[in-house]
C-alpha cells in the first residue's frame, strides 16, 4: 500500500480547517497561525533576515544583563582588608 502525499496534505488541511473555523482553541500551544502569518513565516524576507534580528535581540538581551550585573556589583560592598 503507497501513501501518496496529497493524501496526507489534504488531511493536514482538513485538520487546520477544522481547528481555524470550528473550534476554540483555549489552550495556547493548540493555537494555530492564520493562512495569512503562514504565508508571511515561509516568505523570503522572514528568512533573509531573520539572522539580523535575531542577532539584534541577542545583542539587546546582553547589554540588559550587562547593565543588571554592573548595577548589582556598584551596590556590592567593598572590602578593603
Amino acid at each position: 500500500m503507497t501513501i501518496d502525499i496529497h493524501d496526507i496534505e489534504a488531511i493536514i488541511q482538513q485538520q487546520d480547517t477544522w481547528r481555524q473555523t470550528l473550534a476554540i482553541n483555549l489552550i495556547a500551544s493548540e493555537n494555530t497561525p492564520s493562512e495569512a502569518v503562514r504565508r508571511v513565516q515561509t516568505s523570503d524576507f522572514m528568512g533573509r533576515y531573520a539572522e539580523v534580528i535575531l542577532m539584534r535581540v541577542i545583542r539587546s538581551i546582553a547589554i540588559i544583563r550587562a547593565r543588571a550585573i554592573s548595577i548589582k556589583l556598584s551596590a556590592w560592598p567593598s572590602r578593603n582588608c
